[in-house]
């Protein structure tokens, strides 16, 4: 047999291999794990890359469809398309595509090239005019674009030698549908490479590229130069990529295009059928696992020198007294009774190595007592002492293992004991039957019951219940507690006085070996708790009631204010009309701007008041928004002057203008913003801009905007300027003053509108402030208000002078959407010599919308200058101006200026200067050269002109009395009615808005005459409001027919031939 291992090399290497066994599993499982969060991680960055850029691309690709779409849908590329070269306006149309394809090129950021192709291929109109002429007819852009809306895959360019993508769309005739040809939009590849080229958050190695449907690059790489079309990637990884339908999920580990290893996750794009590829490098993405995996080692190499010194001073202790035990047993052996071990130690080992020397003690007096016996006893005594040893240590262990017990039994009784005695809770402990067997200091305290009063009853007595609780709820709660383990309610108990109050009952099981042997329940007063909720119910009444008397005072304090300060108002109104020095008149400023301002901090404060007590409700009713976007610039209009500021106002095109919404409250808001701007805005201008964020059929989020030059708001204090009397610091309310109030009225409306409100601001810049609000589009009025736009005023040549951009731009939206083609110059030098250069060209502009403050040359000195020039001086030239003083209405009249109108710019005033002076232009050339006849020439019919305007009324009498009628004018309606009852006519040509009394209000009055007469005059309305929504006004009051100005004579004349041939046969 080989040599046995000792106990100590046993136990040693036992725990070393478990201590290793241990550390290795540790190092394995910690590295896996780590291993599979960071591949997690690296998925959810590469996954979301991936999906954000996929989703960017798609979403240009969209709008860049949409774009083609539109652009061939362009009324002045059909018209184009259907005219041929020697018609007499072929000129001007291919004026006006060349004009549009070369805004669409400038206009988009990546656009470099927009042309249209005949039915044959050929380009007939370009950005770029070099392109004129070349056949594209066998180039996919055409072939495919002659059927839908195509997409040709990224290329070069071979004439521009530049990426692209070309987009087309056919051009189809409105009226048969029928091909006309195909419009391109060519856009530089820079637009995908800056999607890709971002690589926030990918590393030293990471990237994302764009691969085409033959597995191309055509994005850069960040590795390689000049990858596009050049290099290929894997089969195998755009075939799975195409495979995959929408995004790819997993990570992949691939030999990348570079033959480097890498981390991939890749999606498609299906329209174009391109894979996009996002990709890092393995080396990098693990580098975090190598560094963990060497400092495990480090660590485990560290506890594998602790774990051997532990295994070997662990082995020493136990085996030390064993070994000296072991030696023992070898000297009695020998007979050495006298061996001591000595071991002291309190556990097993030392027992036993007492117990080995106490019996060496008996051995020895054993063996002394039996040399005195006879030798034929030995055997016996031996057996009978070792029969004693046995029961002895049978004897001890067991009485150790009962002592144990009973001390650990003794503690917990103690501890028991302790948490019962001193719970802060009222506790009372009982059997299931209900028989009371303990109770602690605190149930006492609170109920009045000692322990010898109570122990041994039952419960269920009802001693502790009031009147109208019975024994069954006690005997519920033990129920419960005994099935569920735990039960808590609330409710009332009775005290030995017989006082009630509300506890908080908690009772649970007591358990003993799996069988319940009690109820253990405590019981929390409630009682301050409960005088608490009532002294909180009783505070809320107090508080709206506070609220109410609140509002009574304000309300009261308003009308109490108001009162006398309108009587201070009108008297200061007054008080300027009269002789008051200059010193006077400042008092009289000061007065007026005082009891102004005081109104203000009033009204801010009820708002706010209504806001906060809920007394303001948001109304829903149909309002015309561009109108009340336009009358608040108007309003505000005077104190922009005054401060020398541009005020505009600004509506996107397609901004609907009849929408369902509180018209009041959204004034009110746009007034706050705005005038805050204009309170801190000292320079520049003030734009008031309305937008559409989103629209899904008749639902609109409307988007305002209040941008302004003034002082700017700090980034840290933006959030404060919303709450209640808050402004930035105490200087600007020091020197611009107000109460604070309007922004936070503005924010809590905007907020019972369903929207929300910001801000951006950078300080001596100046602020914008946004705000969002849900509203309804009146498709009804939207339909019956289109504009009836005149055909004199569609390519109507437009100039227009204006030295602030936004200005020129809002005009020329305005007037384009009207259908003029709108030019624009910044300065009056530039307008001059633009204005020379057209009529060299033999287009002379129609109209001249020119602003009058200007830098260099101001606005009348420019028109002077243009009226001094022989070609121009007939050009009807509209001022626009921000103030009007005495002396320019008298530079108007010397000049010669048509019309003089106030900024900011209304829709419907420029729309209406604009049509009268075409009225003006266009009826002098009738009267002068119009040979034009009624057949209802030199029949004495008397016609009765209602006009106002003193110009259209003389060309209309002129153009009326031609026919050999005779004319009466009138300027307002009640000289109309005057006229009746003086004279019979035989029509009435009745012009819509008048003052005094206008065409409808006088059309009303007639009819309700002619019941009493039985008579009937035929009215015909004139008016300028070319809407469809006017006709139907205009007929509804009792009109017989209708017709917009400019007037045009020959239907004119065929409304009164057939009016008078209708009643003609009806007298008959």
């Amino acid at each position: 047999m080989g040599r046995k291992m000792k106990i100590q090399r046993k136990i040693f290497i036992i725990m070393l291999l478990f201590l290793i066994v241990t550390g290795i599993t540790y190092i394995l499982i910690s590295r896996n794990i780590s291993i599979n969060i960071i591949k997690q991680q690296i998925t959810n960055n590469l996954v979301n890359t991936t999906q954000s850029r996929a989703n960017h691309i798609e979403t240009l690709l969209d709008l860049e469809r949409e774009a083609v779409i539109q652009l061939s849908e362009s009324v002045v590329i059909e018209e184009l398309l259907l005219s041929k070269k020697e018609e007499e306006d072929y000129l001007l149309k291919f004026d006006k595509v060349m004009r549009r394809l070369k805004d669409t090129a400038q206009i988009g950021k990546y656009t470099y090239d927009a042309f249209v192709l005949d039915t044959k291929g050929t380009i007939i109109a370009s950005s770029d005019e070099e392109d004129i002429g070349k056949d594209k007819s066998n180039d996919p852009y055409f072939l495919e674009g002659k059927e839908r809306v195509f997409i040709k895959d990224a290329y070069i360019s071979s004439h521009k030698q530049r990426k692209t993508l070309a987009f087309s769309a056919p051009i189809l005739n409105k009226k048969d549908n029928g091909f006309l040809g195909v419009v391109v939009l060519r856009k530089s590849l820079e637009v995908l490479s800056q999607i890709t080229t971002d690589r926030t958050g990918l590393g030293e190695t990471g990237e994302v590229y764009l691969v085409n449907k033959d597995g191309y690059m055509i994005t850069p790489s960040r590795f390689i130069d000049e990858v596009f079309l050049k290099q290929k990637i894997d089969p195998r990884h755009t075939e799975e990529a195409g495979d995959t339908k929408y995004f790819s999920t997993s990570l992949k580990s691939l030999i990348d295009y570079r033959g480097i290893e890498v981390l991939s996750v890749h999606t498609h794009i299906p329209q174009m059928d391109w894979s996009i590829f996002a990709e890092i490098d393995t080396e990098e993405a693990f580098t975090s696992i190598t560094q963990m995996t060497y400092t495990l080692l480090l660590i485990f190499v560290i506890i594998l020198f602790i774990s051997i010194f532990v295994s070997s001073f662990t082995s020493k202790t136990i085996t030390g007294p064993l070994r000296r035990l072991h030696k023992g047993t070898e000297e009695i052996t020998k007979g050495n009774l006298d061996y001591k071990v000595g071991t002291t130690s309190p556990d097993e080992v030392g027992h036993l190595s007492r117990d080995f020397d106490e019996m060496a003690a008996s051995l020895k007096e054993s063996k002394q007592q039996l040399e005195n016996y006879s030798r034929n006893l030995e055997k016996k005594v031996e057996e009978r002492t070792g029969e004693l040893s046995d029961i002895n240590q049978n004897l001890k262990k067991e009485i150790t293992k009962r002592k144990q017990i009973e001390e650990t039994l003794r503690k917990s009784q103690q501890e028991f004991a302790s948490i019962f005695k001193y719970n802060p809770e009222a506790v009372i402990y009982h059997e299931g039957e209900g028989t009371i067997l303990n109770i602690n200091p605190r149930f006492t305290e609170l109920f009045g019951y000692t322990l010898e009063e109570i122990k041994g009853r039952n419960i269920n007595e009802g001693m502790i219940f009031p009147q109208d609780k019975t024994k069954e709820e006690s005997k519920k709660i033990t129920k419960t507690a005994l099935k569920k383990g735990l039960v808590k309610i609330e409710t009332i108990r009775k005290k030995k006085d017989g006082t009630l109050f509300p506890v908080i009952i908690s009772a649970s099981p007591i358990i003993i070996k799996g069988k319940p042997k009690g109820i253990i329940a405590s019981y929390t007063d409630i009682t301050k708790e409960k005088l608490a909720e009532k002294e909180i119910i009783k505070a809320k009444k107090e508080a709206e009631l506070a609220n109410q008397a609140k509002s009574a005072f304000l309300a009261s304090m308003s009308h109490g204010i108001r009162t006398p300060m309108n009587s201070i108002i009108s008297m200061a109104e007054l008080m300027k009309y009269t002789s008051l020095n200059n010193e006077q008149k400042d008092y009289m400023d000061i007065l007026k701007v005082s009891t102004d301002s005081l109104l203000d901090v009033i009204n801010d404060v009820l708002d706010i008041s209504k806001i906060e007590s809920g007394h303001i409700e948001i109304e829903k009713i149909e309002f015309d928004l561009w109108e009340l976007i336009e009358s608040i610039g108007i309003t505000l209009s005077a104190k922009a002057s005054q401060k020398g500021l541009e005020l505009l106002c600004y509506i996107r095109p397609e901004v609907p203008r009849y929408i369902m919404g509180d018209s009041s409250r959204l004034r009110q808001i746009l007034i706050n913003l705005a005038g805050n701007s204009l309170k801190f805005t000292d320079k520049g201008e003030i734009i008031i801009k309305a937008e559409t964020l989103k629209r899904e059929d008749d639902r609109v989020l409307l988007h305002f905007t209040v941008k302004d030059t003034g002082i700017g708001i700090p980034k840290e204090k933006q959030e404060k300027i919303f709450k209640s009397f808050s402004q930035v610091d105490s200087s600007t309310t020091r020197k611009y003053g107000g109460t604070g109030l309007g922004l936070t009225i503005s924010k809590q409306l905007v907020e019972l509108m369903g929207g929300k409100i910001w801000v951006e601001s950078e300080v001596s810049k100046g602020s914008t402030f946004h705000f969002t609000t849900p509203s309804v589009v009146v498709e009804k009025l939207e339909e019956r208000k289109k504009e009836i736009i005149p055909s004199e005023i569609r390519n109507l040549r437009v100039l227009i002078i204006d030295d602030n951009y936004t200005n020129r731009m809002i005009l020329r939206e305005i007037t384009s959407l009207w259908g003029a083609l709108p030019k624009e110059a910044e300065d009056g030098l530039s307008a001059l010599k633009e204005l020379k250069l057209a009529c060299n060209r033999g287009k002379p502009y129609q109209l001249i919308l020119l602003d009058k403050n200007m830098p260099d040359l101001d606005g009348f000195e420019v028109a002077k200058r243009i009226k001094e020039i022989p070609e121009c001086k007939k050009i009807p030239i509209i001022i626009l101006s921000s103030e009007r003083e005495e002396a320019d209405l008298r530079k108007v009249e010397e000049l010669g200026i048509s019309d003089f109108i106030l900024k900011p710019v209304r829709r419907s005033r420029l729309y209406n200067a604009i049509v009268k002076e075409i009225v003006s232009k266009i009826g002098e050339t009738v009267v002068e050269k119009s040979e034009i006849e009624s057949v209802l020439k030199n029949r004495l019919f008397k016609i009765l002109l209602a006009e106002d305007n003193l110009l259209n009324q003389k060309l209309g009498v002129r153009l009326l009395e031609k026919q050999g009628w005779k004319v009466t004018p009138a300027n307002n309606g009640k000289e109309v009615l005057d006229l009746l009852e003086k004279n019979r006519f035989d029509f009435i040509l009745m012009d819509i808005q008048m003052p005094e009394m206008d065409g409808i209000e006088a059309t009303h009055e007639i009819r309700k005459r002619e019941k009493e007469t039985g008579s009937h005059i035929p009215i015909i309305a004139l008016t300028a409001n070319a809407f469809v929504e006017d006709r139907r006004r205009c007929l509804e009051a009792g009109m017989d027919e209708y017709t917009t100005k400019p007037i045009k004579i020959k239907e004119l004349f065929s409304i009164i031939e057939e009016i008078y041939n209708k009643f003609s046969k009806n007298s008959k």
